[in-house]
């Protein structure tokens, strides 16, 4: 749900989201959304329309069962670009580099 501040009205940007991060986007016309399950993508939701599009398929390029992970957490640079992160416990830093079809 949506609250226009403006209007003082809510209105329904999505149905059900299961997912457990929100960002928006940096001019504020999409809100980025985590969804878990047997589809886990990242979307990216219009707030004007409601439209939603997937930015980043976890099933077809998570080769380490990254959409799996219960820690993991996304972020957005601030280009838009998604930045997925997982907490660990190590002194370590690593890139996953994701390819779009």
């Amino acid at each position: 749900m949506l609250f226009d501040v403006w209007t003082g009205k809510w209105r329904k940007l999505a149905d059900a989201m299961n997912g457990t991060d929100l960002s928006w986007s940096a001019d504020s016309k999409y809100l980025y959304a985590d969804v878990h399950g047997t589809d886990p993508r990242i979307l990216r939701i219009r707030v004007a329309t409601g439209q939603q599009e997937a930015v980043l398929d976890l099933r077809v390029q998570d080769k380490t069962d990254l959409a799996e992970m219960d820690d993991l957490q996304f972020s957005l640079g601030p280009n838009d670009t998604v930045i997925l992160h997982r907490r660990i416990h190590s002194e370590e830093v690593y890139s996953y580099e994701l390819r779009g079809r």
